[in-house]
């Protein structure tokens, strides 16, 4: 007969990594880069896309876009009756 495995290493170790996100995508040195792509096969989604932003990249992104949308809202609500 073959050996047997019992695994009494591996046990309390796989329970504890359920629930956590894995990343099956090592893109090496590219995970320096500000933006990854999804990878999927299929229908299936192996890895998500990501945008990393450093510190203070995004200050100030709330007032731009309301200033960019105030006009837009304004004439959207002003033709409307």
């Amino acid at each position: 007969m073959g050996e047997v495995s019992t695994c009494e290493g591996d046990g309390p170790s796989r329970i504890g990594s359920q629930g956590r996100r894995r990343d099956p995508a090592d893109f090496g040195a590219a995970n320096l880069l500000p933006h990854l792509p999804r990878i999927r096969h299929g229908r299936t989604v192996l890895s998500p896309a990501r945008w990393i932003f450093a510190a203070g990249t995004a200050a100030g992104v709330g007032e731009d876009l309301a200033r960019l949308a105030g006009p837009v809202a304004g004439a959207a609500h002003d033709g409307a009756a």
